[in-house]
């Protein structure tokens, strides 16, 4: 059993004050006894004033972490709806895009089919004159490839990079630290 809650027992207490009693006397001991119970008030006091201050501190921080939550929480729901609006546009272009390529490619090919079969005259543009050629002018609808590109020479490696014989690159210069 423990009576003060500091961890000694009630025989070691006992041990305590006898040993008091035979080097303090019985003239001093009581006096003794006041001040150890003075000073254990003051101390009590002292402990419950700060445990009070680092309360209201705790206490304000917090509110400042609920204040900081709630802040977190509202621009998370409001980053949340922006991008629920976001994703929804989005499919819906993607939906009006889908269907234009499909209505495209479905009337391309259908063009395709008629000049292939004959039903259709190639297509010549307004404005063009086509009179002075043996044929009409004929497009089909798919783009022309581009030219190909003319090859440049690379330049020549920097001094001192030049790529060794029968080596696959360039050879980078050899540094040795000064002596």
């Amino acid at each position: 059993m423990d009576p003060l809650g500091i961890g000694i027992g009630g025989t070691q207490i006992l041990v305590v004050l006898v040993v008091a009693f035979f080097v303090l006397g019985p003239e001093r001991l009581p006096e003794v006894a006041r001040q150890i119970a003075r000073g254990v008030r003051t101390l009590r006091g002292y402990a419950a004033d700060v445990q009070g201050q680092f309360e209201g501190e705790f206490g304000e921080l917090r509110e400042q972490f609920g204040d900081i939550q709630r802040d977190f929480s509202s621009s998370q729901q409001s980053l949340r709806s922006g991008l629920a609006d976001l994703d929804s546009t989005l499919r819906s272009v993607h939906g009006e895009v889908n269907s234009a390529v499909s209505t495209s490619v479905v009337s391309f090919e259908a063009a395709r089919e008629a000049r292939l079969s004959g039903s259709e005259p190639p297509v010549s543009p307004a404005g063009l004159d086509t009179a002075g050629s043996a044929a009409p002018a004929t497009f089909d609808y798919a783009p022309e490839r581009p030219a190909a590109r003319p090859t440049q020479a690379s330049p020549p490696p920097p001094a001192g990079f030049a790529a060794p014989a029968g080596s696959d690159g360039p050879r980078l210069p050899e540094y040795r630290p000064p002596a």
